[in-house]
């Protein structure tokens, strides 16, 4: 998962930059751990603030954010925002790469589709039904803030929309 994060930024390299990261650090340092709902509402309900500096530590946040995801130890991980790490910048993983300053710029209208999520901020083990446009397009930046557009159907588009709506400070939960 991480070589198809970091090879937009690292080309080629990706696993070797993977590999020697992991050799350098222990991976349970990179762990941050998951902002809850019941403990910080106003983490999560505060709009993300737009990714300006493409660096080296927004990269290495990233890791540490693909590393968070990893070690999550229940449910099945799709996507992580920033904000759920206790991070205000406009990004979030799913689908296996990042999606930085990511703006939803078309969606389909009626009819929706029903979609049953859950959510590392909020109770866990707890799924709520959502409706969701069935396709979308978005607009984003990558790692070394290079602009893509893609449009994205089904069970992709539901987890793009669920991390976007956590750039927005909303929650599947409606809170």
């Amino acid at each position: 998962m991480t070589g198809r994060i970091f090879s937009s930024a690292f080309g080629d390299t990706a696993e070797t930059v993977e590999a020697g990261v992991n050799a350098i650090l222990n991976e349970k340092d990179l762990i941050m751990p998951l902002v809850n709902f019941k403990d910080s509402p106003a983490v999560l309900k505060k709009p993300a603030r737009k990714v300006e500096l493409f660096d080296d530590e927004l990269q290495h946040f990233v890791l540490r954010m693909v590393m968070t995801m990893r070690n999550v130890t229940w449910g099945n991980c799709v996507g992580l925002a920033a904000n759920q790490v206790g991070d205000d910048r406009a990004l979030f993983i799913a689908e296996g790469l990042v999606y930085v300053n990511p703006e939803i710029i078309w969606m389909t209208g009626a009819p929706k589709d029903r979609s049953l999520e859950g959510c590392y901020s909020l109770e866990e083990n707890k799924e709520f039904t959502i409706d969701r446009a069935p396709s979308i397009t978005l607009r984003w930046q990558d790692l070394v803030g290079e602009v893509h557009e893609k449009r994205f159907n089904g069970f992709a588009a539901h987890v793009i929309q669920h991390e976007n709506d956590h750039l927005l400070g909303k929650l599947c939960s409606g809170d």
